[in-house]
């Protein structure tokens, strides 16, 4: 797979070709998408990995809300990765999240 360098021009600059092939031939899994996890989460999409695979079966509560940025009141009750790996896939095209 080729790397996008328009996108990945800073992240190219840093770590090199090399280490870019790499991580865009990783496959993440993502347990727990509380304040922490979310982040890690979006970090990984920008980051170019290969696929992020989201575990958290929990139903989103009220408390979620307020640390947890892809949720809103309309996803309180349903699974919180269910309803967070569409805003994810959105961050970057190149990443396959499920």
């Amino acid at each position: 797979m080729a790397i996008d360098e328009d996108l990945y021009s800073r992240q190219l600059y840093v770590l090199g070709h090399g280490a870019m092939a790499r991580m865009s031939s990783s496959d993440v899994l993502l347990v727990g998408l509380t304040g922490a996890g979310v982040e890690i989460a979006k970090n990984v999409a920008l980051m170019g990995v290969k696929s992020i695979t989201l575990f958290d079966p929990q139903p989103t509560e009220w408390r979620d809300l307020s640390a947890q940025f892809y949720l809103g009141p309309e996803d309180v009750g349903h699974p919180r990765a269910a309803r967070c790996a569409v805003k994810l896939a959105s961050l970057n095209e190149y990443v396959h999240v499920s």
